[in-house]
C-alpha cells in the first residue's frame, strides 16, 4: 500500500510541528506542515493528500472552516481525502458546523497521541472503501452544506423544459411565466428593452415568447432568475455588486455585438456574457476574507483576478460557477461559458466558439472600462482565441463605436432585471 499523504495546517508552530513528528514518525506518514493559508494552499496545489489535519483557527476564528470549504468545493482534490479538525474550540454550534462541511472527525486539544492515530486510521479506512460514485455523492452532499444558495425559480424550470421543444405553444410557455408576477413584470420590461428594439409595445407575455422565440426567452428567463437568486445573498464590502452587474451587462452586449458579426445567436451571446462571472458573486459572499485577499493580489500584482485565484485559492469563481450552473440547471451552453471563459478549458467542443465570444467581449468590457468584476489591469485578448474566432484585433477596433453603442443600450437592463 502507498505511503500516506499528509498535511497538518496548523498556526501554532509548536503545535503544529508536534502532529507532524507524530504523523511522520510514529505513524510513518509522508507529512507536510503549513503555518499559513498561503502555505497549505502552494502545498495542496503541489500535490495530493490522502489527509489533512487542521486547526478551526488559522489566522482567524473559523479560518480553519471556511478553507475546508474551499478544499471541499473544489471537488477539490481529485484523490479521495479526509479532513480532521483539532482544535481548542469546544462550542457545539462550530462543532456541528464543521461536520456539515465535510469534516469527518473533530478533536478536541489537549488529545491523547494514540488516540489521535487510532480515529485518523479509522477515517483513512473508510475513505479508501468509498467508490467512485460514494464518493461522488458525499462530494455533492458536501457542497449543498457549504454553500446554502437560494434556489432559482420554479418557472425558470418549467420555461427550460416547456422550450426544449417546438411542439409547445407560445401561449403554453406564457402561462408559465405568468405564474410568476416578479417574472412577468421583468419578461415584459426586458422585451421592451432597447436591447430588443422592436418597434411596437409588447403587453402579454404570449405576444414576447411570439415575438422572441423560444430561444431567446428561455436565456432571458434564465438570466432574470439568476440575478433574483443571487440578489439574495449577502454582499461584502469589498466587492461592489453594482459595479459588478454594470460590467456583466456590458460584457454581454459586447458579446452580442461580436456574436452578431460572426453569423452566431446573438442573444445566446447576450445571456452568456451577463452570467459568464456568476462564481464571483459566491466567493464574494461565502468567503469575503478570502476573495476580499484575492483582490488585493490582482491590485498588488497587477494581474488578473483569475491568476490571483489560482495563486491564492484552491478554487477559482469558474470552477464554483460551473457547480452553480449545474445545480441550478441552467442552459448546458451558459454553463460552458460560465466555467470556461477564463481558462478555455471547455467540456463540450460545440461550445468552444460560444465561450471564445464571451472571453473576447470580457477583455473588450475591461478596455472600455464598463463596470468592474475585480480585475484591475487590462489584458488584450490572446492572438488564438481570435484566430479560432477568425477576427483580428483590428476587427475589434473597428467595431468599437457599435460595442459601445450597445453598451449603452444595454445599460438600463440593470434597472430591469
Amino acid at each position: 500500500m502507498a505511503q500516506v499523504q499528509a498535511l497538518v495546517i496548523e498556526n501554532n508552530s509548536p503545535r503544529a510541528q508536534t502532529l507532524g513528528l507524530i504523523l511522520q514518525n510514529i505513524a510513518g506518514y509522508d507529512t507536510k506542515v503549513a503555518t499559513t493559508v498561503v502555505d497549505a494552499v502552494r502545498y495542496i496545489k503541489e500535490q495530493e493528500f490522502d489527509l489533512l489535519l487542521l486547526n478551526t483557527t488559522i489566522h482567524r476564528p473559523l479560518d480553519g472552516i471556511k478553507f475546508v470549504q474551499l478544499v471541499l468545493l473544489r471537488q477539490l482534490v481529485p484523490k479521495q481525502c479526509q479532513v480532521m479538525i483539532i482544535s481548542h474550540e469546544k462550542q457545539q454550534a462550530v462543532v456541528k458546523k464543521c461536520l456539515r462541511a465535510g469534516v469527518v472527525d473533530y478533536i478536541i486539544y489537549p488529545y491523547d497521541p494514540p488516540n489521535l492515530l487510532e480515529r485518523i486510521q479509522k477515517a483513512l479506512g473508510e475513505n479508501r472503501e468509498l467508490d467512485k460514485t460514494q464518493l461522488k455523492q458525499k462530494v455533492r452532499e458536501v457542497l449543498r452544506e457549504v454553500i446554502d444558495l437560494p434556489t432559482l425559480s420554479q418557472v425558470h424550470d418549467q420555461v427550460e423544459e416547456l422550450t426544449k421543444s417546438a411542439e409547445n405553444s407560445a401561449s403554453k410557455v406564457a402561462e408559465v411565466i405568468e405564474l410568476d408576477q416578479s417574472m412577468t413584470a421583468k419578461v415584459l420590461r426586458l422585451s421592451n428593452s432597447a436591447s430588443y428594439g422592436f418597434v411596437r409595445e409588447i403587453t402579454s407575455v404570449q405576444d414576447a415568447v411570439s415575438l422572441l422565440g423560444f430561444e431567446t426567452v428561455r436565456a432571458s428567463v434564465a438570466t432574470i432568475a439568476t440575478f433574483e437568486a443571487l440578489g439574495r445573498v449577502e454582499e461584502s464590502p469589498n466587492f461592489s455588486r453594482e459595479a459588478f452587474w454594470q460590467h456583466s451587462i456590458g460584457c454581454g452586449a459586447i458579446a452580442k455585438v461580436i456574436a452578431g458579426k460572426l453569423g452566431m445567436d446573438a442573444t445566446q451571446a447576450f445571456a452568456a456574457g451577463i452570467l459568464h462571472d456568476i462564481g464571483k458573486v459566491a466567493l464574494d459572499s461565502y468567503f469575503p476574507d478570502f476573495f476580499a485577499q484575492v483582490l488585493q493580489m490582482a491590485e498588488k500584482e497587477k494581474i488578473s483576478l483569475f491568476e490571483a485565484e489560482k495563486a491564492c485559492l484552491p478554487v477559482t469563481h469558474e470552477e464554483i460557477g460551473r457547480y452553480l450552473g449545474e445545480r441550478w440547471t441552467l442552459p448546458e451552453r451558459l454553463i460552458e461559458v460560465i466555467g470556461a471563459h477564463n481558462s478555455l478549458q471547455v467540456k463540450y467542443p460545440k461550445y468552444l466558439r460560444l465561450v471564445l465570444v464571451v472571453y473576447v467581449a470580457d477583455a473588450q468590457c475591461q478596455l472600455f472600462k464598463v463596470g468592474n468584476a475585480g480585475d484591475s489591469v487590462y489584458q488584450a485578448p490572446q492572438p488564438i482565441p481570435l484566430k479560432r474566432l477568425g477576427i483580428t484585433q483590428n476587427n475589434l477596433t473597428e467595431w468599437t463605436g457599435e460595442m459601445m453603442e450597445e453598451v449603452e443600450r444595454a445599460a438600463s437592463t440593470l434597472n430591469l432585471l
